[in-house]
């Protein structure tokens, strides 16, 4: 599905740009490039207000925090009582129900839709993305944890973190309740450490498995030994450090840390080894390295050539230090740079589900109702999307291991995996579904308005123009051949060999919309035509 990112689509690239600062042409190529790599799709609202700005405003637009949403209430309640939380309040800090398994797992519903719901609402801002950037391999399972309150604070932190210091991030990550609980942080004391944190906390959270990655095995259980004493009380979602379940010792790490030795303490001092532990491993080069190349197979490509390591990795790691690990001052320098605008590195992603569902929902401006008869119908109609995404691969806050999607690391298919025979007809079905019938839930439908999609672009009565504007707007590579060209203006002309065929058909409509008949002579050709442009190859990438 994917062209070679090595391809030379357009010019000559015998010399990889780097890092300094684009400054090329700045049109509606840029923006769309800059804007499906920062949010879920491509608003047309947002297209035309970075167009009205230059690079560097857009940029210091996107990275703009969101405010602080208002969190997830009962939605559910025409299901099942909540013995806790009264309709339309907060269960957050609410009571756990304990043995009610429904109602928890009601609760986590209404998470997962708020969460997805927040995607939906982005502002102009790369906040969600960078949200699902950590998640992408700093992971948890909400699924496992059996407690909503859990990971509504999980969310939570990765909301603050987004823009913060990823060091500060890790720190709080380590003893978050979830964590504790989904990497058996919370059993790990004296006399029997549990390695499993101190292993990802190294191989997929800092550190990782670079060809310089030398951490031992000592290392792991030196690191484990440091994490004694952390839990919580089940079902709070309050981190204690319980001094006497602490391992007093001191620890002694390899060569690849400088043999650091760090010293046991006792009492709550303890909890201060977890600083210095953080401490040696982010001095360490090769996680600013590791940060730099998630930061760069997420945002610009899944490879990473020598070339790439050479010019790219080095100096982007190299700033992720200088800037106290604030990963986010890294990234808008690659988004911002020459680099990343080479038209190679242009339309190579496939989409994750969350790009392709919710994205094409924003791009193309699928209207979620304003009239719900209930909060249960809101809840019903939200719930939709969680399940179209699950179905491709992606259960929002339950990745498949510890390590996340594999599209985000499995070499040598990276993104690939999201493009199986499988998810591909999905996808297809799902399109489809949007253009034609609607998505119907329990509640309300959810579909793609084609008629109010089309009036959107500005040459829409001329076949050849409009043509080239959907794909230019919905394709992540675009570079359409003319046969393409010619197949999709003869959907609009039902074989009708005069261009003005259709220009009459659709001013016609205009004139007088609430006539059936020419409503339905324009909608069925615009239907045919959004639905091969949502099949096409280019269209899963961006």
């Amino acid at each position: 599905m994917r062209h070679s990112h090595t391809q030379q689509k357009k010019g000559s690239f015998s010399v990889l740009a780097g890092l300094t600062p684009y400054t090329g042409p700045w049109g509606k190529s840029e923006v769309l490039h800059l804007l499906r790599r920062t949010t879920f799709g491509t608003r047309r609202a947002d297209v035309n207000t970075l167009l009205s700005l230059d690079l560097d405003a857009s940029l210091d637009l996107l990275f703009t925090p969101e405010p602080t949403p208002a969190p997830p209430v009962n939605e559910y309640q025409e299901e099942r009582a909540d013995p806790e939380v009264p309709l339309g309040q907060t269960w957050v800090n609410a009571a756990w129900v304990g043995d009610d398994g429904a109602v928890d797992w009601l609760r986590m519903r209404t998470l997962k839709n708020w969460w997805s719901q927040q995607i939906y609402d982005q502002s102009l801002s790369i906040h969600q993305k960078l949200i699902f950037f950590l998640q992408s391999f700093v992971t948890n399972n909400y699924g496992d944890s059996g407690n909503p309150q859990l990971c509504y604070g999980h969310f939570t932190l990765f909301f603050s973190s987004a823009f913060g210091s990823y060091k500060e991030f890790i720190k709080q990550y380590t003893v978050l309740p979830l964590t504790l609980q989904y990497l058996n942080g919370n059993v790990n004391r004296v006399g029997s450490p549990d390695e499993n944190y101190a292993r990802e906390l190294q191989e997929l959270f800092t550190i990782g498995k670079g060809p310089n990655s030398n951490y031992t095995e000592q290392d792991v259980r030196e690191a484990a030994r440091v994490l004694t004493g952390w839990t919580y009380p089940w079902p709070l979602n309050q981190t204690q450090f319980l001094a006497f379940n602490h391992d007093t010792g001191d620890k002694q790490f390899s060569s690849f840390y400088g043999n650091r030795l760090i010293s046991g303490k006792s009492g709550q001092a303890g909890r201060d080894e977890l600083d210095d532990l953080l401490d040696m491993i982010f001095t360490n080069e090769e996680c600013a390295l590791y940060l730099a190349r998630r930061i760069y197979t997420f945002f610009v490509f899944p490879e990473i050539s020598e070339a790439i390591e050479q010019d790219i990795i080095t100096p982007l790691a190299d700033l992720i230090r200088t800037n106290d690990y604030q990963l986010a001052v890294a990234i808008r320098t690659l988004l911002g740079s020459e680099h990343f605008f080479e038209q190679r590195n242009r339309g190579v992603i496939i989409k994750s589900p969350v790009d392709f569902i919710l994205g094409t929902f924003r791009t193309c401006e699928v209207k979620y109702p304003n009239n719900y008869q209930s909060l249960y119908e809101k809840f019903q109609t939200e719930t939709g999307p969680i399940w179209l995404m699950s179905e491709m691969g992606i259960n929002l806050g339950d990745a498949p291991s510890v390590a996340g999607w594999p599209a985000y690391y499995q070499v040598p298919t990276f993104d690939r995996n999201w493009a199986t025979a499988n998810t591909i007809a999905v996808r297809a079905l799902r399109t489809d579904s949007l253009v034609y019938w609607g998505f119907w839930t329990p509640g309300k439908l959810l579909n793609v308005n084609v008629l109010e999609f089309a009036a959107t672009f500005e040459h829409t009565a001329y076949p050849n123009l409009f043509v080239e504007e959907v794909l230019e707007f919905l394709l992540g590579y675009y570079d359409p051949s003319p046969v393409l060209l010619e197949d999709l203006k003869n959907i609009l002309l039902s074989g009708q060999a005069n261009d003005a065929y259709w220009t009459n058909a659709w001013e016609t409509f205009l004139a007088d919309p609430a006539n059936e008949t020419y409503k339905g002579l324009v909608e069925w050709r615009l239907q045919a035509l959004f639905q091969k442009v949502f099949q096409l190859p280019e269209y899963h990438l961006h």
